[in-house]
């Protein structure tokens, strides 16, 4: 680093930590989140860090000094870690006669707390649900609310609980359910729900 103007200085110890948490960001994924609940936010702006590193990339090799190492090897190193959690589709894939559409909704409670100064809010997620046709539709923060119709679905589980507001997870499908059931997370109100649907001659497995 003797070379580098104090400027130069700055930014490569800069692009040193950024290396660094991209390196960690790359193997958290395989990592309890619950083991480092601060570090696991890091994978959310790994697709920023990435692009910081190819402009430092492009800033070194712009000077073309050997710093640009730093960058080329992070990116590298990436390479299979990219691959594996973010993919790239350059054309539609086909639909086929056994594909299925899946949705999930978060619909806080079909705003009973007025989140929003919008009075037709379930109306507005029933129109969007028919638009989109899902042939399964899991809800976070379901709550039973009269203008939001889910009759389109054959069948359903919801699990709810609360004194004031029942308030739950649901899921709603087109195929019928063999099997479901709740798993509860250790020392946290959290939950979540599960069907087992009959789809053809597979059972396959959704969450909510």
């Amino acid at each position: 680093m003797k070379k580098l103007s104090v400027f130069n200085k700055i930014f490569y110890v800069i692009n040193l930590l950024l290396a660094i948490l991209t390196i960690v960001a790359y193997f958290l994924p395989f990592l309890t989140p619950k083991s480092f609940p601060i570090l696991a936010v890091l994978t959310l702006f790994l697709p920023m860090m990435l692009i910081l590193n190819i402009l430092f990339l492009i800033f070194w090799g712009i000077q073309l000094k050997r710093q640009v190492l730093l960058s080329i090897v992070v990116l590298i190193i990436g390479i299979p870690f990219i691959n594996k959690f973010y993919k790239f589709s350059k054309t539609d894939l086909p639909v086929s006669s056994g594909d299925f559409v899946v949705m999930s909704y978060n619909v806080r409670i079909f705003n009973k707390f007025k989140w929003s100064d919008k009075l037709t809010v379930p109306i507005e997620i029933t129109d969007f649900v028919k638009e989109k046709k899902p042939d399964i539709l899991c809800i976070q923060e379901f709550s039973n609310a009269k203008e939001f119709d889910y009759s389109a679905f054959k069948y359903n589980y919801i699990l709810s609980g609360g004194e004031k507001i029942r308030t739950g997870q649901a899921i709603f499908s087109n195929f019928k359910i063999l099997n479901k059931g709740e798993i509860k997370f250790p020392n946290s109100s959290n939950n979540v729900i599960f069907a087992d649907l009959k789809i053809k001659n597979d059972t396959v497995r959704v969450y909510s």
